[in-house]
């Protein structure tokens, strides 16, 4: 059913978030800056040729789908390093309580 399959896809989701999270966000990176490359080109091909740009509706999404892109980026960045800093915190705390 329609419920267990989001459910599952929330799942995953958080999944990757948490253990990949540069692999889940460089993934979403790829997928907008595409977009945005795709939708981009017709108003910057227009803006050259004619200095005008008729179809501002494709330039909107392209500028929202590339700011999007680096957000996902940065964000999949800083995930990482936190998750590095606190697998490492994690593994000095183990190895004090060994001894």
């Amino acid at each position: 059913t329609l419920p267990d399959g989001m459910r599952v896809l929330l799942r995953l989701f958080l999944l990757l978030r948490a253990y990949k999270p540069l692999s889940l966000f460089g993934t979403l990176f790829i997928v907008l800056f595409l977009v945005a490359v795709g939708t981009g080109i017709m108003p910057f091909t227009e803006l050259v040729l004619h200095r005008y740009v008729a179809s501002r509706a494709s330039a909107i999404v392209s500028i929202a789908s590339g700011m999007l892109a680096f957000m996902s980026l940065s964000l999949g960045l800083v995930l990482s390093s936190v998750n590095q800093r606190f697998l490492e915190l994690e593994r000095v705390v183990v190895k004090r309580f060994k001894r």
